[in-house]
């Protein structure tokens, strides 16, 4: 499925954000890797190849961590800002939630979403916004 596929590049492309991202807030949460893998039932083995990088953490599983730890999936994606200000919305965290929200669609949703895409003519964006434009009118 086209979503698998999307995903599973995604996801290698946002491995070392993934991975430190969970470090990150086990180490804010005070949390060992038993108790994450508890909640998502899979063993702490598995949870240290992950932050270690030794297996990329699955897509399926990102849903799964980020409830465990009391976040949105997008929040493992999104790179830490260096200051506390919000950082602008990159072009990867714009895929990431995309890609987050395709996962979640089931297949009749998902074949209605490409159906409305073959719709749409392919176009640069300067003509696509010229177009939105005429027709507002």
């Amino acid at each position: 499925m086209l979503v698998n596929y999307i995903a599973n590049i995604t996801v290698s492309k946002y491995s070392d954000l993934l991975k430190d991202a969970v470090r990150r807030r086990l180490a804010e949460q005070d949390l060992s890797q038993n108790e994450l893998g508890a909640r998502i039932g899979v063993s702490s083995a598995e949870i240290s190849n992950w932050i270690s990088g030794k297996t990329a953490i699955r897509f399926e599983r990102v849903g799964d961590i980020a409830q465990a730890l009391g976040l949105e999936p997008w929040e493992l994606l999104k790179p830490e800002a260096a200051q506390p200000s919000p950082a602008p919305v990159t072009r990867e965290s714009l895929i990431a939630r995309i890609v987050l929200a395709l996962h979640n669609l089931d297949d009749s949703e998902l074949l209605d979403l490409v159906t409305l895409a073959e719709g749409f003519p392919a176009a640069r964006p300067a003509d696509t916004s010229r177009k939105l434009r005429s027709n507002s009118r």
